[in-house]
């Protein structure tokens, strides 16, 4: 049974969008789903940050370091984040022809590439000046807010970012 026709669009995105697999999926179907998947995936992380952070401010200098010694592995669920940023990006561009599909798209993407900002700027500078948590230094607690704060806000944006890819469909 074919297939029906799918509407037509200008341009190279009518020619991605409208051809369909043998599964009936569109390039434009394909990109939401992986979009939506990786910003899902790269909730996780965030989301465990987000919302460990109100405890993880409670504790004293020795067992936040000990604390923080367990997170090592971590930053390699940044490709999630780097996925979900390539991933919407490419759901925006293609579906540019629908203004506001592209705009919900690209502004997960744009939370992506936020998320992913924010701990370079505040909590990478602190895991340097912590030698990763290995010293406490006297000022340590403002580096702990620091670090935190960024994590919170990388979290809260991941929640916006797979917010916006969930709709842009």
């Amino acid at each position: 049974m074919p297939y029906p026709a799918a509407r037509t669009r200008p341009g190279a995105v009518a020619a991605l969008s409208s051809n369909r697999g043998r599964n009936g999926m569109t390039a434009v179907g394909l990109a939401q789903f992986v979009a939506v998947v990786s910003s899902g995936l790269a909730l996780i992380p965030a989301g465990a940050h987000l919302m460990l952070a109100p405890a993880k401010l409670r504790l004293e200098p020795f067992d936040y370091a000990r604390a923080q010694k367990l997170l090592r592995g971590w930053p390699r669920y940044g490709l999630l984040g780097l996925l979900a940023l390539l991933s919407n990006a490419g759901a925006a561009l293609l579906q540019r022809n629908e203004p506001s599909r592209a705009l919900l798209a690209a502004a997960a993407a744009l939370a992506s590439g936020l998320g992913l900002l924010l701990p370079f700027l505040f909590a990478w500078p602190a895991d340097r000046a912590t030698e990763r948590w290995s010293d406490v230094p006297v000022d340590w607690r403002w580096l702990r807010t620091r670090w935190e704060g960024s994590q919170v806000a990388a979290g809260a944006l991941a929640v916006l970012a797979f917010l916006a890819a969930a709709t842009s469909c």
